[in-house]
């Protein structure tokens, strides 16, 4: 499995998805500024640091992770202009 080749518990991999599925509902919903803020935080930080371990474990697996951040970053630079 391959968060236990990244030194990570496999019970962590339920929440993590759940969190990521409602960060992504809220800002589809734009429900309420600070939420919508939070969400984009830790969609932020959950693909910067897996983006981390996969170049510190060197499986050639940071793409993902990079596209997401790809995707994200205009997304959110986008959501402030059409304010």
């Amino acid at each position: 499995m391959e968060f236990l080749s990244l030194g990570y518990p496999t019970h962590i991999i339920f929440p993590l998805g759940v969190a990521k599925i409602l960060a992504v509902i809220t800002i589809l919903r734009n429900s309420g500024q600070k939420l919508v803020e939070w969400a984009y935080a830790g969609l932020f930080y959950d693909f910067v640091l897996s983006a981390i371990t996969h170049w510190k474990a060197q499986d050639g697996n940071i793409r993902g992770a990079l596209s997401a951040l790809v995707v994200l970053l205009p997304s959110y630079y986008y959501k402030n202009k059409v304010r």
